[in-house]
């Protein structure tokens, strides 16, 4: 309670006092044994309390005491000492199913591979566009397509991508002076997908501006193109 912490709080202040006041250089041996004495006493009511608490709350207050106060496990990379608790510990809090798996454990996402190019252009054009540009800007792919070198055998992927603007300002601004803005969306967009699909990748990107209204919504339909789903 706040009222016993600040007893313990004045009484640890007179025992400081005292000490300071003390000509020596170590406290004297009654303020010593007073100080330890007090010490093993308010330690001793401190667990009083603590144990009568802990027989108060009731299973719901335990509960939730847990979930603030998670399991602390201590492990070691070094070592591999303590892998296995944790393992256990999330199998415990795991959701029960049966063996059907519902993605292979080779498969690492469930998104498409057209859909994990505008993921990566949608980031480059928000770090490379401001205010609400990148907002106004909508993907069209093209054509997805796997190539292989016949001498080498290397494979490879050729892309053609476009980025649909409504207004011609939002065009100037998406291609930048002499192309400056769309070949840096390119060029990191192209070095991330490199290392995305693990092989080389020829991203072909353009800006296309629409004459759609402004209050229809863009769609691959609606521009004349069709898009592509090849893998």
């Amino acid at each position: 309670p706040k009222k016993k912490l600040l007893e313990i709080a004045a009484e640890i202040g007179e025992l400081g006092d005292a000490c300071v006041r003390f000509s020596g250089n170590t406290p004297a041996p009654e303020i010593l044994m007073r100080f330890n004495k007090e010490s093993e006493n308010k330690e001793g009511e401190e667990q009083n309390l603590l144990q009568d608490d802990d027989d108060q709350l009731t299973e719901e207050e335990l509960h939730n005491l847990a979930i603030q106060s998670p399991t602390i496990f201590y492990i070691s990379a070094l070592k591999n000492d303590g892998i296995d608790d944790i393992l256990n510990h999330l199998l415990t809090l795991a959701t029960p199913c049966d063996e059907t798996q519902i993605i292979p454990p080779d498969q690492i996402t469930t998104m498409s591979p057209i859909e994990r190019v505008e993921e990566v252009l949608r980031e480059k054009i928000y770090r490379c566009l401001h205010r609400e540009v990148p907002h106004k800007v909508k993907q069209v792919n093209k054509s997805f397509r796997k190539v292989k070198d016949p001498s080498t055998g290397q494979r490879a992927i050729i892309i053609d991508h476009e980025l649909v603007v409504r207004t011609k300002s939002h065009q100037r601004l998406v291609r930048g002076r002499a192309d400056v803005t769309l070949r840096r969306i390119k060029d990191t967009a192209q070095r991330d997908l490199e290392r995305l699909f693990d092989c080389p990748v020829l991203l072909n990107l353009h800006v296309r501006h629409t004459k759609a209204q402004h209050d229809m919504p863009l769609d691959a339909s609606s521009l004349g193109v069709q898009e592509f789903n090849m893998w």
